[in-house]
């Protein structure tokens, strides 16, 4: 046996050739051994039998004992690597002054950087880097071919100076050839915009603008300004005053106003394009207080040339992260040269100006918001472009940002699960459903039974367990996708009193006892006893709905007051979708014409929290028409903004209308609840006739009293005598009245 080993230990280092000679050499001593009687078994076999047995025998030896005496082939290559597949230019050929900054210095040419690396582990030999596209070219200092050493990198300018009358958008591209044979030419493209100067016509259009930053938006128009889409004019219109800044959604805009974080990572608003007036800009985010805005700055871009009229504008001060917490929030700028702040939500928004006949006058619509989209035209999650109007011409890029790891704020959660095996490894039952490794924990010790598991057939997923050491307690933290309400699921099986291998003696109730206590007592499991609930080695699982949290992580805590805690598989599932109620059903009302009323409510929240901001709107259930009739404190139902947990009356007055049924469908709305609806059916009686007839009997003079509720009236009696009716007592809604001879002193 000894001997194959060396064979085997010797086979690691010899080609098939080198096998075949030596089984050429083992076969001739072999030979010469059993000519002289040795291994006399082994003479029925031919040559060829010989030389396959000892192959066969040698490669049923392990060689695990032998790698230390492997080689390693190593492959020597290149491998070009770029800091970016893309450059973005601006530029301003302002070769004549205009009237919007004729002092301003020409701004030509702008040079950026491609760093091209060697990440391999020999020499990169770039023989050649070809520009294509009009205005771009490399920079004198770079001589080919370049040698970039392994580890090491080179930094090439390009250079974007389209000249004189070359404006608009304008592409082109750079290849590096390089002896990197798994990708022998890397492109890196460019994209660039040049404009005739700064301001007024000179700037780019919206859809020029997001065409060279790459979002493959479709804004709505191709025009400076949407009047030029919409009219088919050009200067003129606009030199006339001619703005639209409609609430209409242009091309693929978004009614989204504000915005909540979509995770528990910071939000990012990043400066992409800037053409407007030459100011520092401070930029920020805010939360809307019952209509007044709290700000809070984020960034100042810069207030130096050309920074005012460039794609990706510098900073002055500040960073572009900010973390708005649970709120619902939106974008603000300051500007000090038109005077206003202007926001991402209309209601907050001073109107257009100056006044002009043209669609949009008075608009407060200074932002439009599109879902961001990559050049392949593929939505990037929880990216928006914001786009400010602040001249009121209607062009929106006077400010541009995109606002990174949000949604919008009146979304309903994605209900999402997250399950744990509390000492196990990640398992799939019989749904598909992926419990995932034991995790987020602290404290406890882990244990396991092979025994089959009453009341369930996932017997796996119970088998597996977290208790606490000698009594300790111990907790998980399980963090969640966003701060919401959710529902837990604890999965528990007693696997030791009364259990299978276990204290089958020590079995009955009392003998472990625990609690769980979920987000600060919002769940609670008090002095649990498997034993008396279930039985030993029996699944049982608990559930708890209605679980708020608000920091990100979902708190258990597991304590004993007899031996220990224990369980087996968690649950979380949510965030579930949060709602506004009508506390009241109280929905009917009936009312003579000209009447009034109220119906007493109140809006709630299904998450208990005080004091959300809603807006309440009304429509007339069959004409869609606003609602004339139903007001709150006075003020009709059109984007009222009103409180939960506020008692409030619905007023409502019958003034003008006819006999009939009208009903009135209300809706309550707040960013990330769902929203609320109410209908209100109000039912009006005909008038009471303001004359009365009597008959019978000329009635005496004196007293005759005649009762009508709510109305004036003139009784007409049916005798030769004339009457005439006094009021003389008013009582309540009820008018006595007295009817007096014709021949007595009134």
């Amino acid at each position: 046996m000894l001997y194959f080993n060396q064979i085997n230990k010797q086979l690691t280092f010899f080609s098939r050739k080198g096998f075949l000679f030596l089984g050429i050499m083992v076969l001739a001593v072999l030979s010469s051994f059993t000519a002289q009687g040795k291994f006399a078994n082994l003479n029925e076999l031919s040559p060829l039998s010989w030389l396959l047995k000892m192959k066969t025998k040698v490669e049923a030896q392990p060689i695990v004992n032998h790698l230390k005496d492997t080689k390693q082939l190593t492959i020597f290559a290149p491998q070009i690597e770029a800091n970016t597949d893309e450059l973005i230019f601006s530029t301003i050929d302002q070769s004549y002054p205009t009237a919007f900054d004729p002092s301003s210095p020409e701004h030509t040419i702008e040079i950026k950087s491609i760093t091209v690396q060697n990440t391999g582990n020999t020499n990169l030999n770039i023989s050649s880097a070809s520009l294509i596209g009009s205005g771009y070219s490399l920079s004198s200092n770079h001589s080919f071919p370049e040698v970039i050493a392994s580890g090491q990198s080179q930094d090439f300018e390009i250079r974007f100076a389209p000249g004189a009358g070359n404006i608009g958008r304008l592409d082109g591209s750079i290849t590096f050839v390089s002896n990197d044979v798994s990708n022998p030419s890397l492109v890196v493209n460019l994209y660039g915009i040049s404009t005739a100067g700064f301001g007024g016509y000179n700037e780019p259009t919206l859809s020029q603008v997001v065409d060279a930053l790459g979002y493959n938006i479709n804004v709505g128009w191709t025009g400076l300004t949407p009047v030029h889409f919409q009219f088919g004019s050009s200067d003129s219109a606009l030199a006339a005053g001619l703005i639209n800044m409609s609430t209409d959604l242009a091309g693929e805009e978004v009614d989204v106003q504000t915005f909540k974080k979509s995770g528990n990572n910071t939000v990012t608003l990043t400066p992409v394009a800037r053409y407007s007036p030459v100011e520092p800009l401070p930029t920020g985010w805010y939360t809307n207080n019952n209509g007044t805005p709290t700000l809070n700055q984020t960034f100042v871009l810069s207030g130096q040339k050309p920074e005012h009229q460039t794609l990706l504008p510098k900073l002055l001060s500040g960073n572009t992260q900010f973390d708005p917490g649970t709120a619902a929030f939106g974008i603000y700028i300051r500007s000090a040269h038109f005077g206003r702040d202007s926001f991402t939500e209309d209601a907050l928004n001073t109107p257009s100006d100056p006044p002009s006949t043209a669609p949009g006058t008075g608009s407060k619509h200074r932002v439009r918001t599109y879902p961001l989209k990559n050049r392949q035209g593929n939505l990037v999650p929880n990216q928006y472009l914001i786009c400010f109007e602040d001249a009121n011409n209607g062009d929106y890029q006077d400010y541009m940002y995109v606002l990174s790891g949000v949604k919008p704020s009146n979304s309903v959660p994605e209900i999402t699960f997250k399950r744990i095996n509390s000492n196990g490894p990640n398992y799939t039952d019989a749904g598909s459903n992926v419990w995932a490794a034991d995790n987020s924990f602290s404290g406890g010790l882990g244990s396991s039974k092979t025994f089959n598991v009453a009341g369930t057939t996932e017997d796996d997923l119970f088998r597996t367990y977290r208790y606490g050491n000698n009594g300790a307690p111990f907790s998980y933290n399980i963090p969640v996708s966003e701060d919401g309400i959710y529902t837990v699921r604890l999965l528990m099986m007693e696997p030791y009193f009364g259990a299978p291998g276990g204290g089958v003696n020590q079995g009955g109730p009392g003998r472990r006892v625990f609690s769980a206590n979920i987000e600060n007592g919002q769940g609670l499991l008090t002095n649990y006893d498997l034993n008396a609930d279930v039985g030993p080695a029996t699944a049982s699982i608990k559930t708890f709905s209605g679980i708020t949290v608000n920091d990100g992580v979902l708190n258990i805590n597991f304590t004993a007051s007899v031996n220990s805690a224990i369980v087996s598989a968690i649950e979380v599932s949510g965030p579930q979708p949060v709602s506004l109620l009508f506390q009241q059903a109280n929905n009917t009302l009936t009312l003579p014409v000209s009447g009034n009323g109220s119906l007493n409510n109140t809006i709630i929240t299904n998450n208990g929290i005080n004091n959300q901001m809603v807006t309440l709107n009304a429509l007339d259930a069959s004409s869609f028409d606003p609602v004339t009739w139903l007001t709150i404190n006075g003020s009709p139902l059109n984007n009222l903004s009103f409180t939960t947990n506020t008692n409030f009356d619905f007023e409502i007055n019958a003034t003008g209308l006819t006999s009939g049924t009208y009903t009135a469908s209300i809706t309550a709305t707040a960013g990330g609840y769902e929203a609320a609806n109410f209908e209100i059916t109000l039912t009006v009686t005909p008038a009471q006739s303001n004359e009365a007839f009597f008959s019978g009997p000329t009635p005496a003079n004196g007293a005759i009293g005649v009762a009508i509720n709510g109305f004036q009236i003139t009784v007409l009696v049916n005798t030769p005598v004339d009457y005439e009716l006094t009021n003389t007592t008013l009582t309540g809604n009820v008018n006595l009245y007295e009817v007096v001879g014709a021949n007595e002193v009134l």
